[in-house]
């Protein structure tokens, strides 16, 4: 199934999300509901342009498929980043980097549409054993999935390095693509897809 992405403003959840965001973060001014509005029309254009590459480049390495036929995409105005559960990203994310933010998100949605948690954490265990915190093991499928994404269906390894350099920063992202290299993403990806066959 292909769904269709819907990206809009969550006015129920931003409220909530601003709320626990400014608690770290008390200086932050959240960006005014116009320019919101304006930003999310961007990242709608933007994500317009390679969907539909994009959503079957994902299905096609994974060898999966997604469970909803729509999937809306929340976008708040007071959050570092985005999660996949539900799919919210942050009005703060540089426009040229929301589609590469919302095809890992994706990524994540995709997976955990055809596994659950516990039997992900098996199949991680048993390829690689303890190799970190969960974190960490989450983005292992997620990142050789994006690196086969970028070098094979948009190939562009500029985008694909950048995304190494922006998880530089996070300890758990980092070590992540680290593994990705040193074992091969498409190593990775065939280890994960012979397991799900068994």
């Amino acid at each position: 199934m292909t769904p269709r992405i819907h990206i809009s403003y969550n006015r129920f959840l931003d409220p909530i999300l601003t709320k626990a965001y400014l608690v770290d973060n008390p200086e932050h001014v959240p960006m005014e509901l116009d320019a919101t509005h304006e930003k999310v029309s961007d990242f709608r254009d933007k994500w317009s342009k390679e969907e539909s590459v994009i959503v079957a480049g994902m299905k096609e390495v994974l060898g999966l498929d997604f469970y909803s036929n729509a999937i809306d995409v929340h976008i708040v105005r007071s959050l570092q980043g985005g999660f996949s559960t539900p799919l919210t990203i942050s009005v703060l994310v540089p426009t040229e980097r929301f589609v590469d933010m919302l095809t890992h998100e994706l990524l994540h949605v995709l997976i955990t549409d055809n596994t659950s948690v516990s039997d992900l954490d098996l199949i991680w265990k048993k390829l690689y054993g303890n190799i970190g915190p969960r974190l960490t093991r989450n983005h292992i499928l997620v990142h050789a999935a994006h690196q086969d994404i970028y070098l094979n269906t948009l190939k562009d390894t500029e985008r694909l390095e950048t995304n190494i350099k922006k998880s530089a920063n996070n300890p758990a992202y980092k070590k992540a693509w680290d593994i990705v290299r040193e074992r091969g993403y498409r190593n990775i990806i065939n280890e994960f897809r012979n397991e799900l066959l068994q």
